[in-house]
């Protein structure tokens, strides 16, 4: 049975009967709300930090790893994750419901932020206000270095070029990205 820290707590004390703990069980409070509908699997490593770059959370192992959890609000679903620092304070949201997969963020590390929603990606960090919309990045890496105080695009390493494919139409902006993206595989 999985509970809240709190919760968990009150259980491990024994300050919770094992009757509550089977009611629990068997009355699930994110599911009889609808807020949980299935496990969330992830493959890769995530970690998400706030503003003065301390990590808030880290995913590894499918196993969700916080300090403290209480300021997270987190939903999911087998394809969907909602992680909120507060209330209608998105950190994460990632939906691949949808074609294309939808992905909001405000993301930090090292006091530099990347906020993407499925219209732009806006950076503020060693400079200020870079926004981009109706662009597919294709083998690009955006790269803030805080060292020598350097925002820039870079090709990733295996390809050597890059490709920016710009249409207002998201639809036909994807299917041209893809189409690059396979030619940089086949040249390479």
């Amino acid at each position: 049975m999985i509970l809240c820290p709190i919760s968990h707590h009150e259980a491990t004390v024994e300050a919770m009967t094992e009757d509550e703990q089977r009611f629990y069980k068997l009355h699930p409070f994110n599911i009889e709300r609808k807020y949980g509908q299935g496990k969330l699997k992830i493959n890769q490593k995530l970690k998400l930090y706030d503003h003065n770059d301390q990590l808030l959370a880290h995913i590894e192992d499918n196993e969700w790893i916080s300090g403290d959890p209480m300021p997270w609000d987190l939903e999911s679903s087998f394809q969907w994750l909602k992680i909120c620092h507060r209330l209608r304070n998105i950190a994460l949201e990632i939906d691949a419901r949808t074609s294309p997969i939808e992905i909001r963020a405000d993301l930090w590390q090292k006091s530099q932020n990347f906020q993407l929603n499925p219209h732009r990606i806006l950076f503020n960090g060693i400079v200020q206000n870079v926004g981009f919309i109706n662009l597919c990045f294709v083998a690009i890496r955006l790269v803030a270095d805080t060292p020598s105080k350097l925002f820039y695009l870079e090709s990733d390493p295996r390809f050597g070029k890059v490709v920016i494919v710009s249409l207002p139409d998201l639809q036909e902006r994807i299917k041209k990205g893809l189409k690059a993206w396979q030619q940089l595989k086949e040249e390479s």
